[in-house]
């Protein structure tokens, strides 16, 4: 959730793509 608020994303599919790239 942290990724989400910490990039503006318009769809939740890339948001939780990009916390585990954020996660590692």
């Amino acid at each position: 959730m942290l990724a989400l608020s910490n990039r503006n994303v318009s769809s939740e599919e890339d948001g939780w793509v990009w916390s585990l790239s954020d996660d590692g």
